[in-house]
């Protein structure tokens, strides 16, 4: 049996720098329709920084396109700056 490209899962991945704590954005996948997932992904992000903050990273909206990033501020005080690391892959959905 010949395998397709349909048969592999597709993993896509960034970084998103300097990013203050109390914004949002969003992360497109691909803007050509043949490189979008085919199912909905499976999505993580993370946050990377020198700062002990108590933020906390949302991920919303996640389609075969992209998704909405969110970063709450989780404390008083001065905002922090982090790099959001993410990942995302549609393997165990196809």
């Amino acid at each position: 049996m010949a395998l397709k490209e349909a048969d592999f899962a597709r993993i896509k991945s960034g970084v998103i720098t300097n990013v203050t704590d109390g914004s949002s954005g969003i992360v497109q996948f691909a803007v050509n329709p043949n490189d979008r997932f085919i199912n909905s992904p499976h999505v993580v992000l993370t946050l990377h920084g020198t700062s002990l903050a108590v933020d906390i990273p949302i991920l919303s909206y996640i389609t075969t396109n992209g998704f909405e990033w969110n970063i709450h501020k989780g404390h008083g005080g001065a905002s922090h700056t982090w790099d959001i690391y993410w990942i995302a892959t549609d393997a165990g959905t196809l």
